[in-house]
């Protein structure tokens, strides 16, 4: 079933009222529901249907990932002088390496936290993984702190896509939880082919199955060269087997490091005692009230934090061993993907035992995990202390012990972001996009934000779809040789081209808004204030066409147009079987003196991106674009 969510095409063509309402479905019940893990996708199929099923499947896997790929920053990134004086603030510039490449071994250490710091205990709890009570001092120890990450209770996914990119999931809206499904095939400049390009042996190594839900196309997709999942490793759960598995497997060679991608699975919620470990468990206590399951809990989980800690020390006594044979140093980073379920509540029944920690939390964002950075290297960072690091910064961190200069980080856009915005430049867990959302939680966004979308949109780590349509748009609109102007019959005295829209639309929380862009230059975007709110009752056809106007753009152009796009990248919907409902019509366009009206403009419909002609007009019931291919004669 899996397998057929991933590729039957027909999905293309499934209701937008089915996708909708599972949607709203899931929405409603993500307490019960947990469709992070196997068993919850298939109490999802239980709950609402083959065809649901499917459509939220596909839903998921296009959903609103394109309102990253096509949006249209508004700014410019920051000025690389900017970058780097955030750059220089973390890392020393003067250390950065001009030596033999070290071997990397990045680990996932599942569901891991430090209680001492989450929860509020009458004791510490001892492991050198956790950053307020780690033991002995190590010098080789450059990073120990925590991490802030965008995921609560499961969703190891979300965590490994942010460390093997630098970008925050959220970015994406819906698409962002499920990003190897979803948004892997669109990765190009991901930390994985950063490294390759510079000589490193690359794989990944973990217990999941490879088809699970595009698990292995997923990593291939990131840039891995190899993906070694449950079928080769073996699928049990335990972080030993599973390091020495990974640490066996035969990588890079006398010219070329290794980067080997770690993903430990012991910690997984739930946690319940086991009488067979009685003898083995901590003496721990709450400072404050605590059941008994509450206090077996977490004696399970320092347990098996306990066997965490010596899959670590595992993988770094064999770099240390290589170094020792073949000179190359060594970094090891360890992260925690997210606090589980058994601690943060939600998910499912099976996953959070029907605990409630909150009475003894000390830690309510439930989104602190550990970070490690351990190398046999000179240390290049000034960095992070107590403050939590954002998951999407560990990649650049690990490239300052590889890049020979600022401009050879990967992403130094993440340590101006850290330096400006902190833990969080969005601001909080939404499950929707940020682009335009009436629930998008503006007011709560780094006053960088639009600079950070523009810097990333340029580093290529996820296709620009807009370029590359742009590209193509305007690959054939080169001017003939010897022509140096454009003096096309479709210009106004002063050279600009002016083109009109006839738009309405209908509103629930906010206008619809959308934008235009003639082959590779951005005009603008509009408010639609003139749509018809209806919020409280369904607005007629015929009160929508009543209610159109005209929104103007004028541009200058210096070769003959080819194509223009037009974005809606507002879409809202109350929910099934209530009227509100933000969706944009569109009558027709005019460029120059020449009118193309609704039937004429081309729409290309996919599982996210839905609308239909009604008449002599286009209504776009999701967010989506729609061309127009002005004829070889136009402007001649």
């Amino acid at each position: 079933a899996l397998k057929l969510l991933i590729t039957v095409p027909v999905l293309f063509a499934l209701n937008d009222t089915v996708v909708r309402a599972v949607s709203s479905y899931i929405g409603k019940h993500s307490a019960t529901l947990s469709i992070w893990e196997p068993d919850g996708l298939i109490a999802l199929s239980d709950r609402v249907g083959v065809l649901g099923f499917l459509s939220y499947g596909h839903f998921i896997e296009a959903g609103e990932r394109e309102n990253f790929l096509t949006y249209i920053p508004l700014t410019e990134p920051p000025p690389r002088a900017a970058v780097r004086r955030s750059v220089e603030k973390y890392v020393r510039a003067d250390a950065l390496p001009s030596r033999a490449l070290p071997n990397v071994i990045l680990v996932h250490a599942e569901s891991t936290f430090d209680p001492n710091d989450v929860l509020n205990l009458a004791k510490p709890i001892e492991n050198s993984l956790f950053y307020t009570h780690y033991g002995a001092e190590d010098p080789m120890v450059h990073v120990r702190g925590p991490m802030y990450v965008n995921v609560i209770g499961g969703g190891s996914w979300v965590s490994e896509f942010e460390l093997v990119t630098g970008l925050d999931s959220r970015l994406f809206g819906v698409a962002g939880r499920f990003t190897h499904a979803s948004l892997s095939q669109y990765t190009r400049n991901t930390f994985p082919r950063y490294m390759r390009a510079r000589g490193y042996a690359t794989a990944v190594f973990t217990n999941v199955e490879g088809g699970f839900y595009n698990y292995g196309n997923g990593y291939l997709n990131y840039g891995y060269e190899q993906f070694l999942g449950g079928n080769t490793i073996g699928y049990g759960a335990r972080d030993i087997p599973i390091m020495q598995a990974a640490l066996d497997f035969p990588l890079g060679g006398p010219e070329a490091p290794f980067f080997k991608h770690v993903l430990l699975a012991e910690n997984h919620a739930p946690h319940w005692c086991n009488p067979e470990y009685a003898d083995v468990y901590e003496d721990i206590a709450f400072a404050g009230e605590a059941d008994e399951l509450m206090i077996c809990a977490l004696k399970e989980y320092a347990r098996q934090a306990k066997l965490t800690e010596q899959a670590v020390a595992m993988a770094r006594g064999f770099l240390e061993a290589e170094k020792a044979r073949t000179g190359r140093d060594y970094v090891l980073a360890v992260y925690g993907d997210h606090q589980p379920y058994s601690f943060t509540g939600g998910g499912s029944a099976e996953h959070n035992m029907g605990l409630d920690f909150s009475a003894v939390r000390a830690d309510f964002s439930k989104r602190k995990t550990i970070l490690e950075i351990i190398s046999s290297l000179p240390n290049p960072l000034e960095c992070c202390g107590d403050v939590p690091v954002p998951a999407t910064l560990l990649p650049t961190l690990i490239s300052s012990y590889i890049a020979t200069s600022v401009s050879d980080l990967y992403l130094p856009e993440n340590l101006y972001q850290y330096d400006h915005c902190g833990r969080d430049w969005i601001g909080e867990l939404i499950a929707t996009s940020f682009y335009g959302r009436a629930d998008a939680g503006d007011d709560r966004k780094c006053g960088r934000f639009e600079t950070l979308v523009a810097a990333y949109k340029a580093s290529g780590v996820i296709q620009d779809l807009v370029s590359a349509k742009a590209a193509t748009a305007s690959a054939s609109a080169v001017a003939p040789a010897g022509v140096t102007g454009f003096a096309g019959t479709c210009l106004d005295a002063a050279g600009n081209l002016q083109i009109s829209v006839t738009a309405s639309g209908t509103w629930f929380g906010a206008a619809p808004r959308f934008r235009v862009m003639l082959d590779d230059t951005y005009l603008g975007e509009v408010v639609v204030e003139n749509a018809l709110e209806n919020a409280d009752r369904q607005i007629e056809a015929s009160e929508i066409a009543a209610s159109a106007a005209q929104f103007r753009f004028s541009v200058p152009i210096t070769a003959k147009p080819e194509t223009l796009w037009l974005y809606f990248i507002n879409d809202n919907w109350a929910g099934p079987d209530l009227p509100g409902d933000t969706d944009l019509w569109i009558k027709s366009i005019t460029v120059s003196d020449r009118q193309f009206m609704a039937p004429e403009l081309e729409f290309n419909p996919t599982g996210s991106m839905r609308g239909n002609h009604l008449g002599e007009w286009f209504r776009f019931a999701t967010n989506g674009h729609v061309l127009l291919d002005l004829p070889d004669s136009f402007c001649n």
